[in-house]
């Protein structure tokens, strides 16, 4: 059973919409990043921040489909996922690294799935 909440994520670009779905298991957030011009672009970074939501020690953050490690063609750069949490919320930056079409245009939702968080609902 998904729990799915609509929220406005905190960012220091204009409001972009982030749907949340929470899985089964409550320490896991899915973040679907919508209605961002910036991440329909391959190797654009963006920073959010999930109010809803408290790091853990063991909190790891991945963006679905793309391995976190590589963006293609561009060795040196640091396509992985990061997080920091402050005391306004947990502050995710991210990478769309993957190159599904030759345009590297990805005109779809960005998917990032967090796991071992407290929720903060």
């Amino acid at each position: 059973m998904y729990l799915s909440t609509k929220h406005k994520a905190k960012r220091d670009r204009p409001p972009v919409t982030t749907d949340f779905s929470i899985a089964d298991t409550p320490s896991t957030l899915y973040a679907f990043v919508t209605r961002d011009k910036d991440l329909v672009r391959r190797g654009a970074r963006r920073r959010f921040v999930i109010t809803s939501a408290r790091a853990t020690a063991g909190t790891s953050v991945e963006v679905l489909g793309h391995d976190g490690k590589t963006l293609e063609y561009s060795p040196k750069t640091d396509a992985s996922p990061c997080f920091e949490q402050k005391e306004d919320g947990l502050h995710i930056d991210i990478m769309r690294a993957q190159r599904v079409y030759n345009n590297s245009l990805w005109p779809n939702p960005v998917t990032v799935k967090i796991t071992n968080i407290e929720q903060q609902l």
